[in-house]
């Protein structure tokens, strides 16, 4: 049973990292938005911690908030705040964690590591969203290049006409062509077999292959649940250890999110930046005249 129950308002951070657990949260309604920060920010004021920290992840609707902290006691590894009004409940965590549910209620250690397995799954689908916006990022960097090498050589920047005029010759190269008249529908076609890309995300961020620990783990969850239960009840440890491989699966799938939003900022600056991009060759440098001309 809840010891208690909460209203956040939008904006309000329910915990940052660093801190340690005072409760098992549940989110009954509204929208979290997970933070990410360096470590070297732990234990500062919340708001330096949330002030250094980037959007990994949204949490709605009805939502255990597990798998942020190890073993379910220790400090959290990442930060939640409210983006819309939202209630929480908070239950109180026995002494020793998840291995503490599994010894008083194992059929309760079982439903936190599905709650954490469904977390998984749900930033999954957020980094296929990040990873195609990379992508289409990267097209649109690349046809701005195309375009202004095609119709003009100066006035940007040398890195990026440096980069315009090896791209143009790839994309001639390979038997490219350009429409009669440019529009914004250039921007978003997929020149990339004509420049011999695919964009695939840098290898800092490639899929995580996952363990042989994370197959066992979810192929044990996927047995009849009294017989987990049981299993449960006859060795606690093993909950504890199943959680701590969710949990950090967990966290290494915010962490690439946190990784691909970064290269993604990167490609961003290359069009919207203040200083060596193409908007400030379009509008800082006269280029979008010169493109009328």
């Amino acid at each position: 049973m809840a010891d208690s129950a909460q209203t956040f308002k939008a904006g309000d951070v329910i915990f940052v990292q660093g801190e340690n657990p005072s409760g098992l949260y549940m989110l009954q309604s509204g929208t979290l938005e997970i933070l990410s920060a360096s470590d070297e920010y732990d234990g500062l004021d919340r708001s330096i911690v949330v002030s250094k920290s980037v959007r990994v992840g949204l949490v709605s609707g009805k939502a255990l908030l597990a798998g942020f902290s190890p073993h379910l006691s220790g400090a959290y590894r990442k930060s939640l705040k409210a983006v819309t009004d939202a209630a929480i409940a908070r239950y109180p965590i026995p002494r020793g964690g998840i291995q503490g549910f599994a010894d008083s209620d194992p059929g309760q250690a079982l439903n936190i590591l599905k709650h954490v397995n469904n977390n998984i799954k749900t930033i999954g689908g957020i980094i296929a969203k990040y990873t195609k916006l990379y992508q289409t990022v990267c097209m649109i960097s690349d046809n701005m290049a195309l375009m202004y090498r095609e119709m003009s050589e100066t006035n940007a920047s040398e890195r990026l006409h440096r980069n315009a005029d090896d791209l143009h010759r790839k994309f001639k190269s390979k038997g490219g062509s350009f429409p009669a008249e440019f529009d914004a529908r250039f921007l978003i076609v997929d020149n990339s077999p004509s420049l011999d890309k695919k964009y695939l995300l840098p290898e800092a961020v490639q899929e995580h292959p996952g363990t042989k620990n994370d197959d066992f783990i979810l192929k044990t969850m996927q047995l009849d649940q009294n017989v987990v239960i049981s299993m449960f009840k006859s060795d606690p440890t093993m909950a504890s250890s199943m959680y701590d491989g969710l949990s950090e699966s967990f966290m290494a799938c915010l962490d690439r999110v946190e990784r691909i939003s970064r290269f993604v900022d990167n490609e961003v600056a290359i069009i919207f930046g203040d200083d060596d991009s193409w908007a400030s060759y379009l509008i800082d440098r006269g280029g979008i005249s010169e493109w009328e001309r």
